[in-house]
């Protein structure tokens, strides 16, 4: 079994990253891809976070995808630093099964479970970036050691631990208040099942200037570059309009995403779902027992405080239930689920029927991953060799010429002797900003509503237009009716192009629309 166990911890990060960047290579969201890759290339290019960039997640994510672009100079880029932070964190999740069951077999089984439950990183969100750092403090909680002689190397393992809760905040500002939970109750159940109070107040004090040390860093930063104002936009306020207009059922029942999925999964024998079920009711079971004292010989501390950390984690899944987010959090309590299937004796069978089940769904029929590329989609792509930034991708010739035309019009139109100063984007591919050599003029990369523009009312289009600012337009319309449609005052449809279909999260059967000043397009 060792040999095998060091087979597995090889080959899964390795299939895990290139099986994330292969999917990448054909993947077609320019919504959220566009988004991450925009703000991945602003930070590169020296534009100020928050003010400049419009980051809703986290500084940390961008940061690293902005090293990664700066390597790769494409998409691409930044699915490699993306598939690679979460690797490590399905290693982590491995090494607090080893430390917490003591068997390599049950820790291989874990390791084999979440590599089949989400072998990749669909596309380069901030959950998967903050994976490791999320995992590596959850490990040094649910292993510390509790000698009668607390040592030093003790005091600094938590101390890492804080600064890795710290580092995942950073990543995903979301995570805020279920890490800072998890670091409170975890030392109050320790002080309820009788440590010794004082070192279990200065273990979490020391945890506790971890955690503070990144994000004092962090605010320090932003207060000394006069961008704090633009912090509180974009990391409370835009969450709080979200939550009022597209998330509004959480204020009734917040777990109601979470339950729909759940029943849906039950219905459809979607097994990443029932497994997610499973995993939630052991531990929220387990943790149950744990305070009440039980003596079972599954329920340690560290099992309980990893059914602790599950249970919290799912707050990332309240406002959208996706795989991925469990797969990035709440995913650690398999230890838990196993640890009560040991003590059954039927760990063995539930892991063959679920690794049987989860193996012939990892790329048909699962729920959780909507850019697993087809057959027709794989032998009809070719490589993309322009825009330089989107180089590397394999998509259809129907959308290379799209893109292609699109940056070969904005370039056209910049060239021009009547100097275009920005461009408006009133659609919701994010990529166009990137694409573009024209700098665009709003606060996000995509067509925003009006509460969001609202936020940034010293970026105002009517009023740069009143100055002689000259903007290119793009806009999208159904097929049959864009011929109607009446450019806005001063401007002339320039260019339309069919948008192609196989774009994922945009509107079907739309036409673009490149409006240009009139004095330009003559």
């Amino acid at each position: 079994m060792e040999k095998y166990s060091r087979l597995f911890l090889i080959l899964s990060p390795i299939i895990v990253v290139l099986f994330s960047v292969w999917q990448g290579a054909y993947d077609i969201d320019p919504h959220h891809w566009g988004l991450m890759l925009s703000n991945a290339k602003d930070l590169y290019e020296g534009q100020a976070p928050y003010k400049d960039i419009f980051i809703q997640y986290g500084i940390l994510t961008t940061i690293l995808q902005a090293l990664a672009f700066g390597i790769g100079k494409n998409m691409l880029s930044i699915i490699v630093i993306t598939s690679i932070c979460y690797a490590i964190g399905i290693l982590l999740v491995y090494a607090s099964a080893l430390h917490i069951l003591k068997s390599k077999t049950i820790a291989l089984y874990v390791l084999i479970t979440l590599v089949l439950f989400h072998p990749l990183a669909m596309y380069p969100w901030s959950n998967y970036i903050a994976f490791p750092f999320l995992m590596c403090g959850i490990y040094v909680l649910a292993t510390q050691s509790w000698q009668s002689q607390f040592k030093k190397i003790t005091l600094l393992k938590l101390f890492l631990a804080g600064l890795a809760f710290g580092l995942a905040i950073l990543a995903r500002e979301g995570l805020a208040l279920a890490v800072m939970l998890l670091i409170l109750l975890s030392f109050s159940y320790d002080l309820i099942q009788g440590r010794e109070y004082k070192k279990t107040i200065l273990s979490l004090l020391i945890t506790a200037l971890g955690l503070s040390l990144p994000i004092g860093i962090f605010f320090s930063y932003l207060a000394s570059n006069h961008l704090l104002d633009y912090w509180v936009n974009l990391s409370i306020d835009l969450p709080a309009i979200y939550a009022n207009t597209t998330f509004s059922y959480i204020k009734s029942f917040p777990f109601q995403a979470l339950f729909k999925e759940i029943y849906t999964g039950y219905r459809h024998g979607d097994v990443r779902w029932i497994l997610t079920s499973l995993i939630l009711l052991s531990s929220l079971w387990i943790f149950i027992l744990a305070l009440l004292g039980k003596r079972k010989d599954y329920v340690t501390p560290g099992v309980a405080k990893i059914a602790l950390a599950s249970l919290l984690l799912v707050s990332s899944s309240l406002h959208l239930a996706e795989t991925f987010r469990i797969a990035t959090g709440s995913s650690v309590g398999i230890i838990v689920l196993f640890a009560f299937l040991q003590s059954t004796g039927k760990l063995k069978t539930f892991f063959i029927f679920f690794t049987l089940w989860m193996g012939l769904t990892a790329t048909y029929g699962n729920r959780g991953n909507y850019f697993y590329p087809t057959w027709y989609t794989v032998i009809n792509a070719q490589a993309i060799p322009t825009p330089e930034v989107l180089r590397g991708q394999r998509w259809s010739p129907q959308m290379a010429h799209y893109y292609q035309t699109i940056v070969r019009t904005l370039t056209e139109l910049q060239q021009k002797p009547c100097s275009i100063d920005y461009q408006i984007n009133n659609t919701r591919n994010s990529l166009f900003k990137v694409i573009s050599p024209i700098p665009q003029l709003q606060i996000a990369p995509f067509g925003a509503g009006v509460n969001i523009a609202a936020l940034r009312a010293d970026i105002d289009s009517g009023s740069a237009i009143s100055k002689g600012v000259r903007f290119v337009i793009l806009d999208s319309a159904g097929q049959g009716e864009y011929a109607n449609r009446i450019p806005p005052e001063g401007f002339v449809l320039y260019e339309h192009l069919s948008v192609p279909e196989e774009e994922y999260f945009m509107p079907h059967i739309q036409e673009l629309l490149i409006y240009a000043p009139k004095v330009c397009a003559n």
